[in-house]
């Protein structure tokens, strides 16, 4: 974990700081575009593609259940963010946001409480670890149905 860590630190603005905000708060403001990308995918979505409504049991799935990759809960903005390849090209999918090298981004510190406001469902394998843009698109399809396909839309 102290390489995912490393790589991870590698996108703060001031390691040291970040490493700081870890401890104190449990999430860092980390500037996107550097070591990775990110989608941001509301929760609601995430919750219809892997069929439950309870953050805890999406986090008890294998990470295929959201097509692999890492991925952790903003808490304070109800989103899910799946970090991609920082030069993930043209991002098109409904409901979702990229967040490039403009944007940063409050990241939970490894291993915190799943009972966290932002905590990780599903923590990268190792340094570099990121989801597959297309994987995330496929996921977001997923939710967008099923979620549809509940309120009758």
């Amino acid at each position: 974990m102290r390489a995912v860590e490393q790589r991870l630190l590698k996108a703060a603005d001031d390691e040291e700081i970040a490493r700081q905000q870890w401890h104190r708060d449990g999430v860092a403001l980390l500037r996107c575009g550097r070591s990775f990308g990110a989608v941001r995918v509301p929760l609601v979505i995430v919750e219809a593609a892997a069929g439950t409504e309870r953050r805890i049991m999406i986090a008890a799935y294998p990470p295929e259940a959201l097509l692999g990759g890492p991925a952790f809960v903003d808490g304070s903005s109800n989103h899910v963010c799946r970090p991609v390849a920082s030069k993930a090209g043209e991002w098109r999918a409904p409901d979702t946001e990229y967040l490039d090298e403009n944007s940063r981004l409050g990241v939970p510190v490894l291993r915190a409480s799943r009972h966290a406001r932002s905590c990780w469902l599903f923590e990268p394998d190792g340094p570099g670890v990121v989801c597959q843009p297309d994987a995330v698109k496929q996921m977001v399809s997923l939710g967008r149905f099923r979620a549809a396909m509940r309120t009758g839309a």
